[in-house]
């Protein structure tokens, strides 16, 4: 079984990209003001395109670097580290 059946498939990864991006937009060193609406729905649909293939639920990627939609995320290592909680805590939630 892959990590991406355990966790729930793609519905989970694509809610947990857009809380990640939701919460980030919101906080002190987010995201609004960097990039357009567009831009940040690209990088979150790309965001989850490459977690799908990164968990085992597609064989393979031929998406963009991840550097280009972490980017918008994190814009210091201490914004990486709370990117990081923040995809372990939505991507281990279960709905029960």
């Amino acid at each position: 079984m892959t990590l991406y059946i355990e966790l729930g498939g793609r519905s989970v990864i694509k809610r947990a990209v857009r809380q990640v991006v939701n919460a980030r937009s919101g906080s002190q060193s987010g995201i609004s003001g960097m990039f357009t609406p567009q831009q940040t729905a690209q990088a979150s649909e790309d965001l989850t395109e490459f977690l799908t293939f990164l968990f085992g639920g597609s064989p393979i990627y031929e998406g963009p670097a991840i550097h280009l939609f972490f980017s918008c995320l994190c814009t210091s290592h201490a914004a990486f580290d709370e990117v990081r909680d923040l995809f372990t805590r939505e991507l281990t939630l279960r709905p029960q």
